[in-house]
């Protein structure tokens, strides 16, 4: 196997299984504490427990800034898995072009190669 063509990407399975576990404990987080705040509020109408309306408002705030966290968290998941990925895709992408035969570029005019 003289002329083996490189892989085109590379998946490192332990990295990217943990990652996906924290992911997927973050959504079950996220979702949580949407529901607790959506139950709290039926709680808070239904006035369920002895509290003042300061003390609901209090706890109802705690779930909306818990909730503005993990939002944020999510957003910096997302960014760092959007890099990474377009990273590996670069990088896969120039290696193919570097390791594409001369005759390659001998022969196919640059206008077209630009182009595609």
């Amino acid at each position: 196997m003289c002329c083996k063509r490189p892989i085109l990407f590379s998946w490192n399975a332990d990295e990217d299984m943990v990652f996906l576990w924290y992911s997927n404990q973050y959504r079950m987080l996220f979702l949580c504490m949407v529901l607790s705040g959506n139950q709290w509020m039926s709680w808070w109408s239904g006035k369920e427990f002895p509290l003042t309306t300061q003390e609901y408002i209090g706890v109802y705030t705690g779930f909306a800034l818990a909730q503005l966290v993990l939002v944020f968290m999510a957003s910096l998941m997302l960014s760092y898995t959007i890099v990474r990925t377009s990273r590996a895709m670069h990088d896969a992408a120039f290696k193919q072009v570097l390791y594409s035969p001369l005759a390659f570029f001998d022969t196919t005019p640059l206008g077209r190669i630009i182009n595609r």
